[in-house]
C-alpha cells in the first residue's frame, strides 16, 4: 500500500518516469521501519548533488504525514549565505567562498534556530529562508510553516552527516580550479575546520545519519547537468563544463563523503548509473 501511495505521489508531484517513480517508491517501506515508532526525531539524509535527496524527502514527508507522524523538511541549500554575505566571506576568508557549496557558506545560526524551533514546537518564530540558485541569492520573500507540530524532521544536504573523519586535511587536490586558485591549502584548511564546527554544532543533533551515495564523481556532474537543463531559461549554468566548474569546490569534499560513507552513515541509499536505489545497512 505505501509503494503505491509514494509511486502516486511521484506521478503527481515529480517529472520522474515510471521506472523511476517505482525504484524509488519501493525503497520508501524500508526506510520508514527504519525510523522510532514513537516520539520526535531528527534524520539527516546526505549525498553530493543531483543524488535526489530533495525528492527522497518530500516523498518521505508526504507518506509519514498521510499516515498520522507529522514530518517536516528542512534543505541545507536554502541557508546558503546571501551573496552580499558570501562575498564579504571571499574578501576576508578566501576568494572561493564566494561561490556557495563548500562548510562555511551556509548559514549556520539561522538553520539551528529554525531547527530548534521545529523541535520545540515555536513555529510562529520560524523564519525559513528560501535560496534562489537562478539568482545565486536568497529570496526577499521567506517562507512559512504550514502544517502542525512535526514528529519527524528531515534535514537535507549534500555534506549533511558527514564527520570531519582522517585523512580529510591530507587529500591532495583534485582538480585544476584547486591547483590554481588554493596551491597553498588555505581555502581548503578553512573548510576542514568549517566541517568540524558542522559536526559539532549541527550533526551531534543528528538521531540518524542517512546518504545517498552515487556511483562516481562523473555520475555526480552528469545528474547535475540533467538538474540544470531541467531549469530551462532559469538556470545558470549552459554547459557542461560550466557545470564541472561550479561542482570543483564540491569535489573534494564530495569524493570523500563517497569514499567514507559506508563507515558513519546509518543507512547507505546506493545509486546505481540509472539512478535506481536500493539500501544497505550501515556499520
Amino acid at each position: 500500500r505505501i509503494i503505491s501511495e509514494a509511486n502516486a505521489w511521484l506521478k503527481q508531484s515529480t517529472t520522474l518516469h515510471a521506472p523511476g517513480r517505482t525504484a524509488l517508491a519501493e525503497v520508501v517501506p524500508s526506510l520508514m521501519a527504519e525510523l522510532p515508532r514513537a516520539g520526535r526525531a531528527l534524520i539527516g539524509l546526505g549525498g553530493p548533488p543531483g543524488t535526489g535527496k530533495s525528492t527522497l524527502a518530500r516523498l518521505l514527508c508526504a507518506m509519514l504525514t498521510h499516515h498520522d507522524r507529522p514530518a517536516a523538511l528542512l534543505s541545507l541549500d536554502d541557508y546558503y549565505l546571501p551573496r552580499a554575505d558570501r562575498t564579504a566571506l571571499a574578501g576576508n576568508e578566501h576568494p572561493l567562498f564566494a561561490t556557495r557549496g563548500a562548510p562555511g557558506t551556509h548559514d549556520l545560526e539561522l538553520l539551528l534556530h529554525d531547527l530548534n524551533c521545529l523541535q520545540r514546537g515555536t513555529l510562529g518564530d520560524l523564519r525559513l529562508p528560501r535560496f534562489d540558485k537562478a539568482t545565486d541569492d536568497r529570496s526577499p520573500v521567506p517562507g512559512t510553516w504550514q502544517g502542525p507540530i512535526p514528529e519527524i524532521i528531515f534535514l537535507e544536504g549534500w555534506c549533511i552527516g558527514c564527520p570531519p573523519g582522517h585523512g580529510l586535511r591530507q587529500a591532495p587536490a583534485v582538480n585544476a580550479l584547486e591547483q590554481e586558485r588554493d596551491a597553498d591549502g588555505r581555502w581548503w584548511m578553512q573548510v576542514c575546520a568549517n566541517m568540524a564546527r558542522y559536526e559539532q554544532r549541527l550533526h551531534s543533533l543528528l538521531d540518524q545519519r542517512w546518504l545517498m551515495l552515487p556511483p562516481g564523481w562523473d555520475a555526480v556532474v552528469k545528474w547535475r547537468w540533467q538538474q540544470e537543463q531541467e531549469l530551462g531559461e532559469r538556470g545558470r549554468l549552459k554547459t557542461w563544463q560550466e557545470v564541472r566548474s561550479f561542482l570543483a569546490t564540491f569535489e573534494r569534499l564530495g569524493r570523500h563523503i563517497m569514499a567514507t560513507g559506508d563507515r558513519w552513515a546509518d543507512q547507505v541509499i546506493r545509486l546505481g548509473r540509472n539512478h535506481r536505489p536500493r539500501i544497505d545497512r550501515g556499520p
